[in-house]
């Protein structure tokens, strides 16, 4: 009969491999870890995991990997800036949830958006296909994309800053050309901004205003984005704290019109129910 050996036989386990297992067991699936603890084969990491440093895996992480193994996507869609990857990018800096608890990309928007995820799968190249659920807290459907790709995650990282709990630690991507930088404030508007549109009569006619959320080296970059595109000629608008530790950045009236006119001629993929009412305005005086 073939004896096995067990763990505490083999080669004594390191410091350093116990904290590569603490940070990545039970997020990345075993097949990764070959590259991650060289000489250490699939069972042993994971008696020694459970065992001995008493970890456990998170069934629904490795559900979605196990599921992500036999759909095709392009994984070196954010390998290269460009204004597509840069308006993607954007949205995942507002609404995405990067690296945990899956090891991946995750987005959860309520059903009426389905189309916008729908969209973000077919430049993805993703053949997964989407999934709506009834959360358990309140509120209606949602509709759900999820991608595990360490490449996606180690270029949005490289090229654009995102990574994990982005949400009150991102800073802007200051190196993007002006253009880029356009197409990233686009997809970003469109995960935590806010277009408001509202028709009256004389000086309230077609009143705007454009609301953003986030973290106040972002929003102070994007006001210098958009101080390039159109000057403040009032008081200078600067982003304002929140009681819940995020800031507001807002512009409104006839620069807002302008900022915004100027980013609807970019060529990039955008929310309809916020971008529709720029079909209502005349933007011809816009165009340079």
């Amino acid at each position: 009969m073939k004896q096995v050996r067990h763990w505490s036989n083999r080669k004594a386990w390191t410091e350093e491999e116990d904290a590569v297992l603490r940070e990545h067991y039970g997020v990345r699936p075993l097949s990764q870890f070959k590259h991650l603890l060289p000489g250490r084969t699939p069972d042993a990491i994971q008696l020694y995991a459970t065992r001995r440093l008493g970890l456990r895996s998170d069934r629904r992480a490795m559900s979605a990997l196990t599921d992500h193994r036999w759909y095709a996507r392009n994984d070196a869609f954010f390998s290269e800036i460009r204004p597509l990857a840069s308006y993607w990018a954007g949205f995942i800096a507002a609404d995405g949830c990067v690296g945990s608890p899956i090891g991946g990309i995750s987005i959860h928007l309520a059903a009426k958006d389905r189309a916008h995820l729908e969209r973000l799968n077919a430049d993805l190249e993703f053949s997964r296909p989407l999934r709506t659920e009834i959360p358990k807290s309140r509120g209606g459907p949602q509709c759900n994309f999820t991608v595990c790709s360490s490449q996606m995650i180690d270029d949005l990282w490289r090229n654009y800053a995102i990574g994990p709990r982005k949400s009150l630690t991102f800073t802007a991507p200051r190196h993007l050309d002006f253009e880029n930088a356009l197409a990233f404030i686009i997809g970003y508007i469109d995960g935590d901004g806010c277009i408001r549109h509202r028709q009256g009569e004389g000086n309230w006619r077609n009143y705007v205003a454009l609301k953003i959320l986030g973290t106040q080296d972002l929003l102070n970059w994007i006001a210098d984005v958009f101080r390039t595109i159109m000057p403040d000629s009032k008081a200078e608008a600067r982003p304002r704290p929140t009681r819940y530790h995020i800031w507001t950045y807002e512009v409104a009236g006839r620069r807002a019109e302008y900022i915004l006119g100027q980013l609807a001629m970019i060529d990039v993929p955008k929310m309809p129910r916020k971008w529709n009412m720029m079909h209502q305005l005349d933007c011809s005086e816009y165009r340079r």
